[in-house]
């Protein structure tokens, strides 16, 4: 994902409809047609979204393992791996957001200078 291109990434606290729109056009690993995944298979090693996986989402080594095989053996296609990735993406967004508005007011007197107890 390139910073250079505002659509090639997002934040956590953008809104979901752009992170909806920005992870269902994002490029994959897939190829032209699902008839030519299912037969080539993809390719994870050039997938951003595979890469949401590996570096954000999935931290058990097996279960990177399949979705690797998954994708290479064309067991799965990109507009199903978009869509289990972007209801992670966004259950992880809402309790992020939750926990930030919690802690919002500790973080106005951090910066305001005042003491946090007392």
């Amino acid at each position: 994902m390139s910073k250079r291109n505002p659509r090639s990434y997002f934040a956590i606290d953008e809104g979901e409809d752009s992170i909806v729109y920005k992870v269902k056009n994002a490029f994959t690993g897939g190829r032209e047609t699902a008839k030519l995944q299912r037969k080539l298979g993809g390719q994870p090693e050039i997938c951003p979204i595979y890469e949401l996986e590996v570096y954000f989402f999935t931290r058990d080594d097996e279960k990177l393992r399949r979705i690797y095989f998954d994708c290479k053996n064309g067991d799965i296609l990109c507009g199903e791996h978009k869509d289990e990735i972007l209801r992670r993406i966004l259950v992880f967004r809402k309790d992020h957001l939750k926990r930030k508005r919690k802690k919002l007011n500790v973080a106005q007197r951090i910066i305001r200078g005042n003491h946090l107890y007392g």
